[in-house]
């Protein structure tokens, strides 16, 4: 859940406010962990980047109403926050699986905060590459039914259809990316996956085919 556009600094963050930011939430709501992950763990951050933060804590809400205990310090925060509160044994469920968030954000992200006394924090568990593989693809469903059924309205737009045909064939990639457990580096570009596809397998000799029909059109 992203707090407001409006929020948007006109510079990156410093160190100490990303860290205000965490303690912040941890005081209402002590939680587990919380641990910053994308632009701003990479060093990489824009102006205009959110926050990308992993909270992990007992809860019984549903995912998309777990921010609401402290959905004002996510307002009040100096720059647009995307929170993924998750609890501890979903975190220890993915912990090991190549292109999850959780493991992907315990593997590059950086701890801002741990409750006193909990010790190591979740070590790596078995991977499940298929079960994550079937997550992209039903998601990939998800947005082909949506590209379809806007372009079956009446004067629809179009630009809302072709977002969601490129959200399906970059979901479809990172899963068979994820099955054969290779990290999907965070991009939106469909030739750098295509590129990272094991060239000894049948998806490569599909997608390569693909491609090709695909560049045809578009230089015709």
């Amino acid at each position: 859940m992203e707090s407001p556009a409006a929020a948007w600094p006109d510079a990156s963050l410093a160190p100490e406010a990303v860290e205000a930011v965490a303690q912040a939430v941890a005081e209402r709501i002590e939680p587990v962990c919380i641990v910053l992950f994308g632009s701003y763990a990479a060093g990489a951050e824009q102006p205009h980047s959110d926050l990308d933060l992993l909270i992990v804590m007992e809860t019984d809400r549903r995912p998309f109403d777990r921010t609401d205990p402290f959905r004002d310090v996510l307002d009040e925060a100096p720059a647009p926050v995307d929170a993924h509160v998750h609890t501890p044994a979903e975190v220890r469920h993915w912990r090991g699986t190549t292109n999850h968030l959780i493991h992907e954000a315990f593997e590059k992200g950086v701890v801002l905060y741990q409750a006193p006394g909990t010790g190591p924090l979740f070590p790596p568990t078995r991977p499940r590459p298929m079960e994550m593989a079937r997550e992209f693809i039903e998601k990939a469903d998800n947005d082909l039914t949506t590209a379809r059924q806007v372009l079956k309205m009446d004067d629809g737009p179009t630009d809302t259809p072709a977002f969601h045909a490129q959200q399906a064939a970059e979901k479809g990639l990172k899963a068979i990316l994820t099955a054969h457990q290779i990290d999907a580096p965070y991009t939106h570009d469909l030739e750098e996956l295509l590129d990272l596809v094991p060239e000894d397998t049948v998806a490569h000799e599909r997608l390569t085919l693909l491609r090709e029909e695909l560049g045809a059109i578009s230089n015709g």
